[in-house]
């Protein structure tokens, strides 16, 4: 990993520990800061991106390009998934939900944090596709999860500001 500003025990708590805490304070009706998700659509992305991480999901991996280098180089840089980004594999509008409710939707994403790390605990060199970001390891996918959780919360007000840049302190 290079030099990223949030070390791998801060990362991992701020998804086991801080992910918990924040979700509590999610209501159905909370109305994003931007896009289509309602709360439990995003919750829900939440945790197929968890699976995705697994390797739950058969996806070709994309060639190896210079635009996949740069895509990976930003992975692991210290800037935020701006507002609004949106992956343009991902159709435009949210599909039907899963759960029946936030609650049900936010227990499942929670099991699937778990998850994530009892399969790279067994399989620590183990990998999975990501669609953009090619093939990330146990070390990637947890900067990738930091963001891109850090994004949502950000959209749906559980967090005050981004994480990235890490402010100064």
């Amino acid at each position: 990993m290079l030099d990223f500003a949030y070390s791998p025990l801060e990362i991992t708590d701020f998804l086991q520990v801080e992910i918990p805490a924040l979700l509590a304070g999610l209501a159905s009706a909370q109305v994003p800061a931007w896009g289509q998700l309602t709360p439990p659509h995003m919750v829900e992305h939440l945790a197929g991106a968890m699976r995705l991480s697994m390797g739950r999901y058969n996806l070709p991996a994309p060639p190896a390009s210079p635009a996949l280098d740069l895509m990976q180089a930003r992975l692991q840089a210290n800037a935020p998934f701006p507002p609004g980004v949106r992956n343009p594999r991902m159709a435009a509008t949210p599909g039907p939900l899963r759960h029946a409710s936030l609650t049900a939707a936010t227990t499942e994403l929670l099991l699937t944090i778990d998850e994530f790390f009892d399969h790279y605990a067994r399989q620590p060199a183990a990998t999975a596709v990501h669609p953009m970001f090619g093939m990330l390891d146990f070390g990637q996918w947890r900067v990738f999860h930091f963001k891109h959780f850090s994004h949502h919360f950000l959209q749906f007000g559980l967090l005050p500001a981004n994480l990235l840049p890490r402010p100064a302190g």
